[in-house]
């Protein structure tokens, strides 16, 4: 009997200290496991975390292709900052000259557009949309033909005193034909080039489509002035 006990005393020893042992293991790969889980996790914050060189950003710009007279840049705009900002100004090599411009309906139910003189408010972390038969940046005045597939340039100015510059293509697209209302640009404030409109009657004032719109495209507004 008492062989027998020892006996089942050393196995029992045993036992405990097989169980401690894979206990131990086991505490040990948690502990590595969540020092490499802590590291993956600091990595993919430092990655969401992306400095920009300016508060605004524009997603998905894209140019509607033209071989002369004008265009349009479409996309959304994006306010990373705590403040609302104003595009006060764009430019471009690609025309003679840039404005901002919003297309509403007119007393006789037609679309028309009109330079906004106030430039494009976004809103503190909030976005202002381009869109054909909305709100749009056009280039007036073409310096050559915008082929699908070329890149477009812009430097828009803002009203916190930055500056910020937009990449775009150009893609082919057969809308974006709104009058033009001249309610607040008279035609002869504008350079027509060939196509001089201050002899002329407009009837109800506006003009078919980007392609026909002010010839050279040249616009002495008040913005431009200022």
């Amino acid at each position: 009997m008492t062989t027998f006990s020892l006996s089942r005393s050393r196995k029992i020893s045993r036992r405990g200290t097989t169980t401690i042992a894979v206990l131990a293991a086991a505490v040990l790969l948690t502990a590595c496991g969540g020092g490499g889980d802590h590291s993956s996790n600091h990595g993919a914050a430092q990655t969401t975390q992306a400095n920009e060189s300016s508060p605004i950003n524009a997603h998905d710009p894209w140019v509607k292709a033209a071989a002369s007279g004008n265009s349009a840049l479409f996309g959304t705009l994006a306010n990373n900052s705590d403040k609302d900002i104003t595009i006060t100004a764009v430019s471009s090599p690609a025309a003679g000259s840039v404005q901002m411009h919003e297309t509403k309906k007119d007393a006789s139910g037609a679309m028309v557009m009109s330079e906004v003189k106030g430039g494009f408010k976004i809103p503190a972390h909030g976005q202002h949309e381009l869109k054909p038969g909305g709100d749009h940046i056009m280039l007036m005045g073409l310096k050559g033909a915008l082929k699908a597939g070329e890149q477009v340039e812009f430097t828009a100015m803002t009203s916190d005193g930055g500056s910020f510059k937009v990449t775009a293509p150009v893609k082919d697209f057969s809308g974006a034909n709104e009058n033009y209302d001249h309610g607040t640009a008279s035609p002869t404030d504008h350079d027509h080039g060939d196509h001089d409109h201050s002899g002329h009657d407009h009837g109800d004032g506006k003009h078919e489509g980007h392609d026909h719109m002010h010839g050279s495209g040249k616009a002495a507004s008040s913005a431009a002035h200022s």
